[in-house]
């Protein structure tokens, strides 16, 4: 169990770290945000609510993975969450472009597809290809 002293000096770290994820949470009910992607940002405010909660085993682990400063633990965690939410935005704006150039080239072939029954209502004949 975390210190008195420790965890009344975290609080309003971990406060500020639950508010957002209320917020977070809020906006994914309205179905304002993807899924996908707040999951992950949900999972890293909670890894980072608990280091809030409990500094002493945050710093134990720090120490254990090499670390001697726990800012520099704590830095290296966020820096990595936030590549790999930067990975995923990445992967999730390459789908959205796939799917707008596969939307074009369909939109394309519809409209191709409206002139020759325009034109064959007409009595206009139509190429083959």
């Amino acid at each position: 169990m975390p210190s008195d002293s420790l965890l009344r000096h975290y609080w309003p770290f971990a406060g500020f770290l639950a508010l957002i994820l209320i917020i977070v949470l809020k906006l994914l009910l309205r179905e304002r945000l993807a899924l996908q992607g707040t999951i992950a940002y949900m999972l890293f405010l909670g890894v980072f609510g608990l280091g809030a909660l409990m500094p002493t085993q945050a710093a134990e682990l720090a120490r254990g993975m090499g670390f001697e400063v726990l800012a520099n633990f704590v830095f290296s965690v966020a820096l990595i969450a936030m590549a790999l939410l930067h990975l995923q935005a990445l992967v999730s704006i390459h789908r959205a472009d796939r799917r707008t150039i596969q939307l074009t080239q369909d939109l394309a072939l519809l409209e191709e597809r409206v002139a020759r029954s325009e034109k064959s209502k007409n009595g206009n004949p139509i190429d083959a290809p």
